[in-house]
């Protein structure tokens, strides 16, 4: 029997284990009960390698303290912190249903309405907590549960930071503290971080709900991060071309590389979707208010364009200017190439004649090098 599971039976401060959950990379999560008042519980208990950390204990109860003083019907109660021996845990709402992840394992995908709602419930979770100040730090599937009447709860703030904090993502040990797929670029860097962080892994969440899979992928953790930083966001029509374009939008846009060009608000963000959801136009042009600039390849593609229909208009004028001169040249020269009532002068040997002609094919051979040089930048942008 291994260490998780030996403690299945113990009591302690009023509470009984009964049953293993799961464990991930900061410990155990069981079924237990409120002996006190007969009502299931869900308890965390801290790994031991983060137990022999104190400064991680500390801001581990620290924090849990912050998340517990937050109310919300989308947010899993923290009931209580405490320590039993070596162990640290914490209580909290039992959610009876299934999590986002076990959901899209069994369905795929979801979308339409049912997409919506599970959205919106996300991000009125997510705006109570940073209302308080504290950000989640590991949104993904497996910490969205939805219960049997429907209701999402957010779950496991277990290594959850308040803003005013300037730990970053890993510990003294150097662990990552999050999950590679749905971390925001700055977090994987491990830049200070606030709610615009979960934002991001709320929108690679829900990417993963429209098209049934992750947004970036790799063969090891550090590959994924990786990508998280630098790689552009997979596009989600030809992964799945029923989801609407408004839809879309909304996703890139939290997933922005940069924070400042993510929506700067939960309220923001719950209007788009509102708008999104009642199929006005206001979510299709969300993006490009002030507040939210346009997507930065719709940006550089633009900007490309008009380039290059600005070279185009340039070298157009130049070939117009050189066709004229050499119509001007030719009128004042006689076709043998002399002046009149004067010999021709000697040519130099090796030397071909230079007319107006040779110019004008000079002004386009420029053109057609204009053009390739445009065209070769316009494939690096594309």
């Amino acid at each position: 029997m291994g260490k998780a599971e030996s403690l299945i039976g113990a009591e302690f401060d009023g509470y009984r284990i009964e049953r293993l959950l799961g464990m991930g990379g900061m410990g155990a999560v069981y079924e237990g009960r409120d002996l006190a008042l007969n009502r299931r519980v869900a308890i965390k208990v801290l790994a031991e390698t983060i137990n022999r950390n104190p400064d991680a204990v500390r801001r581990f109860q620290r924090e849990a303290r912050a998340v517990a003083s937050v109310s919300h019907p989308n947010i899993a109660q923290v009931y209580r912190v405490g320590t039993h021996g070596d162990l640290h845990y914490y209580a909290m709402e039992y959610v009876d249903g299934q999590s986002l992840e076990q959901m899209l394992v069994g369905r795929g995908r979801i979308a339409g309405g049912r997409c919506f709602d599970l959205l919106t419930q996300a991000i009125q979770g997510l705006k109570a907590a940073a209302d308080e100040g504290v950000i989640h730090r590991d949104i993904k599937p497996g910490n969205l549960m939805v219960a049997e009447d429907g209701t999402l709860k957010i779950v496991d703030f277990g290594i959850a930071k308040t803003m005013d904090e300037s730990e970053t993502f890993r510990t003294a040990t150097g662990t990552i503290m999050g999950t590679p797929a749905y971390m925001s670029p700055e977090q994987c860097k491990g830049q200070t971080l606030d709610f615009r962080s979960d934002m991001y892994s709320l929108g690679c969440t829900f990417f993963h709900v429209l098209t049934g899979r992750e947004p970036f992928q790799g063969e090891t953790l550090y590959q994924v991060m990786a990508r998280q930083i630098s790689a552009p966001v997979p596009a989600i029509p030809p992964l799945a071309s029923s989801v609407p374009e408004r839809i879309c939008n909304i996703v890139y846009t939290m997933m922005e590389k940069d924070p400042d060009n993510r929506y700067q608000s939960y309220e923001h963000l719950l209007s788009v979707v509102k708008a999104a959801r009642e199929g006005r136009a206001a979510a299709m042009t969300a993006r490009v208010v002030a507040e939210e600039p346009a997507d930065r390849r719709a940006e550089q593609w633009a900007a490309q364009r008009r380039r290059r229909k600005l070279a185009y208009l340039l070298a157009g004028l130049v070939a117009v200017i050189v066709i004229a001169w050499a119509a001007h040249l030719s009128r004042r020269q006689p076709p043998d190439g002399t002046a009149a009532g004067k010999p021709p002068a000697e040519a130099v040997e090796g030397e071909k004649p230079r007319n107006g002609l040779s110019k004008t094919a000079e002004g386009l051979r420029e053109m057609d090098k204009v053009d390739r040089e445009l065209r070769k930048d316009a494939r690096e942008v594309y």
